[in-house]
């Protein structure tokens, strides 16, 4: 991952919630696909991406990781904000 992108992992995982906990992520990639989630609580985020099997471009594959990586991200601090809002 880029920098900024673990920066944005970062600073998410590091967010202390109001019950305390801090969210988690993980990410899965193997030759065929690409499996984020950011989760809180009840709360899970997740993305996935397949591949087609022949698919090879190291350098598109981790420009792919990327955006998987922050639009998972984006759709988690939507709904963690949503869920904020209702408190």
């Amino acid at each position: 991952m880029k920098k900024c992108v673990e920066e944005v992992v970062e600073t998410i995982t590091s967010t202390q919630m109001p019950n305390g906990d801090h969210p988690t992520f993980t990410l899965t990639v193997s030759k065929t696909q690409i499996w984020a989630c950011f989760a809180w609580g009840n709360l899970a985020v997740v993305s996935d991406v397949s591949l087609p099997k022949d698919f090879d471009d190291d350098q598109e594959k981790d420009q792919i990781i990327d955006l998987v990586v922050l639009q998972t991200a984006e759709r988690f601090a939507i709904e963690v904000g949503e869920r904020m809002a209702h408190l």
